[in-house]
């Protein structure tokens, strides 16, 4: 393995920690019960156990599987993250400009990030089409916003009425002027 290969997956394994930490941190998640020494504490002792299984399992001739997923699954628990800070700074600018072009939430939800969601989906059926599947890339036209509003007004749906929210009859929806738009 290449020098650069290596230090980058160090580097990798040194810095998820504290990330993760820093992201809960800045998005309002804080631990009360423990002092802020005790917490840079534990976060340099897990990136540190976290470094030290990443050499472990480069230099071992057989190392034990769990230690080969750990770095798999920090990953994965970084990319969540990343996902997580990037959509909450999507919303905040999108409120942000709502205030500064007098846009209610509802009119900015509506045009703005419906239209973000739906760029994915530009491209994936232009790609279909251009690869001779056009039936197919007409039918994802449909499906996939059906699939999205059915999932989505269903999940929603069955939590109220599993969580007690809604006792059964029928759900008053306040109809203001932009919901009506």
């Amino acid at each position: 393995m290449e020098w650069g290969t290596k230090m980058a997956s160090y580097l990798r394994s040194a810095i998820s920690v504290p990330f993760l930490f820093a992201a809960l941190k800045i998005n309002g998640y804080h631990i009360q019960a423990i002092s802020a020494p005790a917490q840079a504490t534990a976060v340099c002792a897990i990136s540190a156990m976290v470094l030290i299984g990443n050499y472990i399992a480069r230099h071992s001739a057989s190392p034990p599987h769990w230690l080969l997923i750990t770095p798999c699954f920090v990953g994965f628990v970084c990319g969540l993250a990343w996902v997580y800070i990037v959509a909450n700074e999507i919303v905040s600018i999108t409120q942000a400009l709502g205030v500064i072009l007098n846009l209610s939430e509802e009119i900015m939800g509506l045009t703005v990030v419906g239209f973000g969601n739906s760029l994915g989906d530009l491209v994936t059926n232009l790609t279909l089409t251009r690869m001779g599947y056009p039936m197919m890339a007409i039918s994802a036209c449909f499906g996939g916003p059906m699939l999205c509003l059915l999932l989505g007004v269903g999940v929603a749906a069955f939590t109220s009425f599993a969580s007690g929210e809604i006792s059964g009859g029928a759900y008053w929806i306040p109809l203001t002027s932009p919901t009506v738009l």
